[in-house]
């Protein structure tokens, strides 16, 4: 069965420390396993303990007005906890399980065992460094993403009014079409009643070829008065 010690001195965070060392802080420390979806650092929580990520993976969120916001992913090898126990303040985020994973716990008496090895700090602030700027740049995707946010639902304001105005233009179309069917109905209506009451024409009676001609040219000589072209 693998020991806690070997466990650590197999990653690059405690390879190279003392044996001392590493037995002195293994004595203190436990290794334990949680499921998905486990919480082991709550935002605001007091500072007791430091994790090693043996296997699995972490997530460091905070949380914010609306949703909580992804600091960090942790792996294998990796800590978390120890920024809280250097200044002693409460936890400024939670850390979540997001896979079923196996960690070391290493209690406060135990870190200041570790914080006695210079290469102990000097990794531990290569690491929070490095944190840091992680979160820096999640932090400007979060802005990133919100300033979208904002463009999106102020085009689709713009997009809106415009639809607002298409759709009461429709409105007001088909109530003219409305309009205008009623008025084609009366007039058919009115046509119809006008026709009933009017007498059917005298058809012309027999008129021969050469009176005809004559009435044709009268015609289109009076058409002729009236500047109608071609007559």
């Amino acid at each position: 069965m693998t020991t806690i010690a070997e466990t650590l001195r197999s990653l690059p965070y405690f390879a190279d420390l003392d044996d001392d060392l590493v037995e002195a802080v293994c004595a203190r420390s436990e290794e334990i396993e949680v499921e998905s979806g486990t919480t082991i650092i709550e935002e605001g929580s007091h500072s007791e303990e430091m994790y090693v990520v043996v296997s699995g993976q972490l997530e460091v969120a905070k949380k914010g007005s609306e949703r909580n916001i992804v600091l960090a992913t942790l792996g294998p090898g990796e800590v978390v906890g120890e920024i809280a126990l250097l200044d002693g303040a409460p936890r400024t985020a939670s850390v979540l399980a997001t896979t079923p994973t196996k960690l070391i716990r290493i209690p406060a008496s135990a870190f200041e065992e570790l914080i006695s090895d210079s290469r102990v700090v000097r990794r531990m602030f290569r690491t929070v460094t490095a944190r840091l700027r992680g979160i820096e740049e999640n932090l400007r995707h979060e802005e990133r993403m919100a300033a979208l946010g904002r463009m999106a639902a102020q085009l689709m304001h713009e997009l809106n009014n415009p639809a607002a105005a298409v759709g009461r233009s429709a409105a007001s179309l088909a109530e003219v079409y409305r309009q205008l069917s009623d008025a084609t109905m009366v007039l058919a209506e009115a046509g119809t009643d006008l026709a009933g009451r009017l007498e059917a024409p005298t058809p012309p009676s027999h008129v021969d070829p050469v009176t005809r001609s004559e009435l044709q040219e009268d015609l289109a000589d009076w058409l002729g008065r009236y500047n109608v072209e071609e007559p």
